[in-house]
């Protein structure tokens, strides 16, 4: 599967940093609880890394396809399903073009 980039204007660019930095704040140790607390069964798919970091790409490519949906100029970036946790390299690039 490619995932496609989060192609933003600046506006939607500006406004996802600044929605993600504070939804971090949240999502970061909610993912490390439930990586722990899920046991056996999300340890086999990887490491916490990797884990924090898909839960990061699902919920930057959530607020892509809801609240900054006004600001997209191409396809909307595809969910990382939870089989490819155990191989999940974060995709996320950042087109900045002024047209």
């Amino acid at each position: 599967m490619e995932r496609v980039p989060f192609n933003l204007r600046p506006a939607g660019l500006v406004a996802l940093f600044i929605v993600r930095s504070f939804l971090l704040w949240v999502l970061v140790p909610v993912a490390g609880a439930v990586w722990v607390l899920g046991g056996p069964a999300l340890w086999r798919r990887g490491s916490m890394r990797r884990f924090v970091r898909w839960v990061d790409y699902n919920s930057s490519a959530a607020l892509c396809r809801t609240l900054l949906r006004p600001f997209a100029r191409a396809s909307y970036p595809e969910w990382a399903p939870p089989r490819s946790i155990r191989t999940f390299r974060t995709p996320i690039s950042f087109t900045l073009e002024f047209a």
